[in-house]
């Protein structure tokens, strides 16, 4: 198994240390269960950690919120008015303590902020920092900072995947039937962030070499191949609105638009003569197999006849305004009262604001980094010319509107 690539294509973005710990902790993990280093198994450890760690960026919970109406949207039975939460802005330790005391094994005065989230899979609490670190052999009691090390912090998300159970199977369990909604489930305790969670699994399993070369791929049809035929049906100009896996409406009628293109019958699914002319658009090698049909070039646009599909637009796919380039709507979220109205963020801002909404980016399949960078803007402009918004870069009210607003797959 290529375990750099695998990582890379889930997360292009995740730091070296992340990359060389998991190569450092690969012999480890064949012995936390029999099938711990599975290539299922360990695309799924990769696209839930990368998920969890906003790609490995975030190494533990910071905790840092600047208005208590973020505080209350993220612990809504913690606090029941903003006056109640202010007292916790702007100081992480006193808000750990608050959220985290008393519970999860938390005890002393401190515990809260001593045990919060940290490495890859957010391990949270003594109890289970006591647990996770006798089954690596670390004590992480008295020193919980060790579980950000990159590979341990690799070895404890396998410890747990491996360990905790969900409908009495453990989450390797789920892994092993590519489950990947229960494996979030026993992660998250909901679904959270699934359509992300879902789009990186599948990334890291293509790359890992779970995918068949050639599937008939058709309406309803979900997993790793469904991932490679959206992202070349984006490279080819055709979105189908994200790389989540799932061969929806969109996935189906972008499929349509390229196959019209290319002189093929429109059936909208993946058959013989269409995987030519999509391992041509990618640039992948092309095994003619006795009989197929050569795909034929896109006709000029002095051709078409009416109601036919125009030629791939040249620019991006994620900045095209035609419905088709229009990006997932992500899994459901909390909406926020009035009076809890996101933030509006702009480039060069940091923190748990601009993390919940690069989740939101990632959740409409808009690749992005840890900071309110380039690569959020870009990702911010393309996802607002996608929803005819104003496209200006900056998140403000009508943006996270958009993004919260609940929908279906590609």
């Amino acid at each position: 198994m290529d375990l750099r690539l695998a990582i890379l294509s889930a997360a292009p973005d995740a730091p070296d240390p992340a990359v060389q710990g998991m190569l450092e902790a690969k012999d480890r993990l064949d012995k936390l269960g029999d099938r711990a280093a599975t290539v299922r198994r360990i695309g799924h450890l990769i696209g839930q950690c990368a998920h969890e760690s906003l790609h490995f960026s975030h190494e533990s919970e910071n905790l840092f919120y600047t208005t208590a109406a973020r505080i209350r949207a993220v612990w809504p039975s913690r606090f029941s008015s903003n006056k109640s939460a202010e007292p916790f802005t702007r100081n992480p330790a006193k808000l750990a303590n608050k959220v985290y005391g008393g519970r999860m094994g938390n005890t002393g005065a401190g515990d809260g902020f001593k045990y919060r989230g940290r490495g890859y899979i957010q391990l949270t609490g003594r109890s289970n920092y006591e647990t996770y670190g006798k089954m690596i052999g670390v004590d992480l009691v008295v020193d919980p900072d060790r579980a950000i090390e990159p590979d341990i912090a690799w070895l404890l998300a396998a410890a747990f995947m491996n360990t905790t159970e969900r409908k009495r199977k453990t989450l390797f369990t789920w892994a092993d039937l590519n489950n990947i909604e229960q494996v979030t489930r026993g992660i998250n305790g909901g679904i959270n962030g699934l359509a992300d969670r879902r789009a990186l699994t599948l990334r890291a399993l293509e790359a890992l070499g779970d995918i068949e070369k050639h599937p008939l791929l058709e309406h309803g049809s979900e997993g790793p191949s469904v991932v490679l035929l959206q992202r070349i049906l984006a490279k080819a100009g055709f979105s189908p609105g994200g790389q989540d896996g799932q061969f929806g409406g969109k996935t189906e009628a972008a499929l349509k638009a390229f196959q019209m293109a290319r002189g093929l019958d429109p059936n909208g699914t993946t058959d013989a003569p269409t995987w030519a002319a999509l391992d041509a658009a990618s640039g992948r090698p092309v095994a003619a197999e006795p009989g197929q049909q050569k795909p034929a070039d896109p006709p000029p646009p002095s051709d078409l006849a009416p109601g036919q599909a125009p030629s791939p637009n040249p620019r991006p796919a994620a900045q095209s305004t035609a419905a088709p380039a229009q990006a997932p709507a992500p899994a459901p979220r909390p909406q926020p009262a009035a009076a809890d109205a996101p933030p509006t963020l702009r480039p060069g801002d940091t923190g748990e604001d601009v993390a919940a909404l690069q989740r939101c980016l990632a959740d409409h399949g808009f690749a992005i980094v840890s900071r309110f960078g380039p690569s959020t803007e870009e990702a911010v402009r393309s996802f607002q010319a996608a929803q005819g918004l104003l496209v200006d870069g900056v998140a403000g009210p009508k943006t996270w509107k958009k993004l919260l607003a609940q929908g279906g797959g590609s």
